[in-house]
C-alpha cells in the first residue's frame, strides 16, 4: 500500500479544502492504521470462497460510525482505508503493477524510500505528528495491537534527504497522479458521509488475491496461494493457507512468449500437471 508519507500527504491536501475540527487527531489517524498489523489494522479479510479480499468498510463503519462523525482521528482512518482501496486501483489496474514476480514488492518499497522526502518537502509537510497522550484509552485500541513508537521512528526517516537513484516503478509523477486521485475519492467520501449519501462498498471494491494473468499469452494464469485449506470441520484447529510460489493454475499456454517463459524459469515452475478432458 502507499507509504504513511503519502496518506499524510493526501490528508494534507485534504485539510486545504475542508473544514476539521482537530486536524492533529485527523493526519495521527490517517497514519495510525500503519502501526498495526497489516491485515488486523486494514480490515482486510477474504470472501467469496476466499479467492477475493476486500477492505471491511462496513465493519469499521458499524463499530466506529459515531465516532467518525464527531473524532477527526477516527475520521483520518477511515480515510486510509479508502485511500488504500484508491490505491489498489491505481496500482494494479491503471498501472498494472505485478507483485508476484520475485523482488518486485523489495523494489517498490526501494522506490518509496527514494519519493518519500521528495514527497514531504514538494506538498510541504512537517514532522509534527503526535500520538494523543492518552492513546492506549482510544477505542481504535481494540481493533489490534498498535507499535506507536515504530510509526514515529519511521515517519522520522521520510523528512530526511536521501540519494536520487534511478526509479523502479513508482516515479515521483505516480506519486503526484495517486494523491490527486486519492483527495477526489476521499472528498467523495465526505460529501457522502455529510449528506447521508451511498458510501463506499466493501464487496464492490473486492479485489482477486491475484489481479490478472501472470502470463502475457494467457487469460487467467494465477498463483493458488493465499487460499484456505479445510481442516476436516475442526473447528479447534487453526485455518491455515496455501503458500505463494509454489503451483499456479492457467487456461491453455499454447504459445508462451519469451518473457512468459523467463519469467516461468525464474519462478521455478517446472512441472506441468494437465488434467484430462
Amino acid at each position: 500500500m502507499a507509504s504513511s508519507i503519502i496518506h499524510l500527504a493526501v490528508t494534507n491536501e485534504l485539510t486545504k479544502r475542508c473544514e476539521f475540527k482537530d486536524e492533529g487527531r485527523l493526519k495521527f489517524g490517517a497514519i495510525l492504521p500503519d502501526a498495526g498489523n497489516g491485515n488486523a489494522s486494514h480490515l482486510k479479510k477474504t470472501t467469496w470462497g476466499y479467492n477475493k479480499r476486500v477492505y471491511d468498510f462496513e465493519r469499521f463503519r458499524s463499530e466506529y460510525g459515531e465516532k467518525i462523525k464527531i473524532d477527526d482521528l477516527y475520521l483520518g482512518y477511515y480515510l486510509h482505508l479508502v485511500q488504500d482501496i484508491c490505491y489498489r486501483h491505481f496500482v494494479f489496474d491503471k498501472y498494472k503493477w505485478n507483485p508476484t514476480i520475485p523482488g518486485n514488492v523489495e523494489k517498490l518499497h526501494k522506490d518509496y524510500s527514494i519519493i518519500n522526502f521528495y514527497v514531504a518537502s514538494h506538498y510541504g509537510l512537517s514532522n509534527d505528528i503526535e500520538a494523543p497522550a492518552d492513546f492506549n484509552s482510544e477505542e481504535i485500541t481494540k481493533l489490534c495491537p498498535f507499535d506507536i513508537a515504530r510509526l514515529m521512528k519511521s515517519m522520522a526517516k521520510y523528512f530526511i534527504p536521501v540519494p536520487d537513484e534511478d526509479i523502479f516503478f513508482f516515479t515521483k509523477e505516480m506519486a503526484d497522479e495517486f494523491i490527486s486521485e486519492a483527495v477526489e475519492l476521499c472528498l467523495k467520501e465526505l460529501k457522502a458521509l455529510e449528506n447521508g449519501e451511498a458510501l463506499i462498498g466493501s464487496y464492490d471494491n473486492a479485489w482477486d488475491n491475484m489481479p490478472y494473468s501472470l502470463l502475457e499469452t494467457t487469460l487467467n494464469t494465477r498463483d493458488l496461494g493465499e487460499y484456505r485449506i479445510d481442516e476436516g470441520g475442526n473447528s479447534g484447529n487453526k485455518e491455515r493457507y496455501t503458500k505463494y510460489g509454489r503451483i499456479i493454475r492457467s487456461d491453455a499456454a499454447i504459445t508462451p512468449s519469451e518473457k512468459d517463459i523467463a519469467f516461468l524459469k525464474s519462478s521455478n515452475i517446472t512441472t506441468i500437471v494437465e488434467k484430462a478432458s
